[in-house]
C-alpha cells in the first residue's frame, strides 16, 4: 500500500475520474477517490496481505497473512488515490484514512472472490455492500480525527481574530461524520461504530472481506 500514488487534484479532475463509479470519498460530497483496476491472468502466485491495526497512536500496518492464489486468477490494482486539493489538514487526513480502507479492501484476495460470487462488474461495483464498505471507511476517518485530540495543543485557541482554529475544524469534521443523514455514509458509519465498540477494527474488516457485508 505504501507504493500507491497519492495525488492532490482539482475538483473537476476528481469528479471526472469518479464519474460512474458511485463512489464519493469521505462523504456525500466527492473529496477523495480510490482508483481500482482488475485484470485476468494465468500465472501461479501468492500474495501477502498486511494487517491494519488501530492503536492509540493511529492506524498502522502490521505483518499479514499469505494467500495462495492458484494458477488461474484475476488481480486487482489500486492505481492511485486522489484527494481534493486545498482542504484543511485534518479533513485531508481523514479523507486519506477513508480511502486507505477502500484500497486495503480492494487489494485483499477476498475482494475478487466476492466480486465473482456476487456477479459484480470488473472494476469494483458489487463486491461489497456499499453501506458496509463506506461505513467502515467513515469509521476509520472518524478514528483518525479522534486520534488528533490533544495534539498540538496550541491549535486549540484562535490564531488571528475571527479565524477558526484547527481544533475547531477537527471537531466540526467529527460532528459532520456523526450526524450525516444519508443511508450509505451516515447509517453505514453508525453501524460500523457500533460493531467497533464490540469487536474492534480488525474483525470488522475480516468479516467484510469474507462476506461482503456487516454481520447481523
Amino acid at each position: 500500500m505504501s507504493k500507491i500514488p497519492i495525488l492532490s487534484v482539482d475538483y473537476g479532475t476528481l469528479n471526472e475520474r469518479g464519474r460512474g463509479t458511485g463512489h464519493h470519498g469521505g462523504g456525500p460530497v466527492t473529496r477523495g477517490l480510490c482508483l481500482t483496476e482488475t485484470t485476468s491472468g494465468s500465472a501461479a502466485s501468492s500474495i501477502t496481505v498486511p494487517r491494519l491495526v488501530w492503536t492509540d497512536r493511529g492506524l498502522s500496518v502490521a505483518a499479514g497473512s499469505t494467500f495462495d492464489l492458484g494458477a488461474s486468477r484475476s488481480e486487482a490494482y489500486v492505481t492511485a488515490i486522489l484527494v481534493l486539493s486545498g482542504l484543511p489538514e485534518a479533513l485531508t487526513g481523514s479523507i486519506l484514512a477513508h480511502e486507505a480502507i477502500h484500497a486495503w479492501l480492494k487489494l485483499h484476495p477476498g475482494y475478487l472472490s466476492l466480486l465473482q460470487r456476487s456477479g459484480g462488474i470488473m472494476g469494483g461495483e458489487g463486491a461489497f455492500d456499499r453501506q458496509a464498505e463506506e461505513g467502515v471507511c467513515q469509521l476509520v476517518a472518524h478514528l483518525y480525527l479522534s486520534s488528533r485530540e490533544g495534539r498540538r495543543a496550541a491549535e486549540r485557541t484562535r490564531g488571528e481574530e475571527g479565524d477558526i482554529s484547527d481544533e475547531g475544524l477537527r471537531k466540526f469534521f467529527l460532528f459532520s461524520i456523526e450526524k450525516e443523514r444519508s443511508e450509505i455514509y451516515g447509517d453505514g458509519f453508525r453501524k460500523a461504530a457500533e460493531l467497533y465498540r464490540s469487536l474492534g477494527l480488525e474483525p470488522i474488516l475480516q468479516i467484510l472481506v469474507e462476506t461482503g457485508e456487516f454481520p447481523g
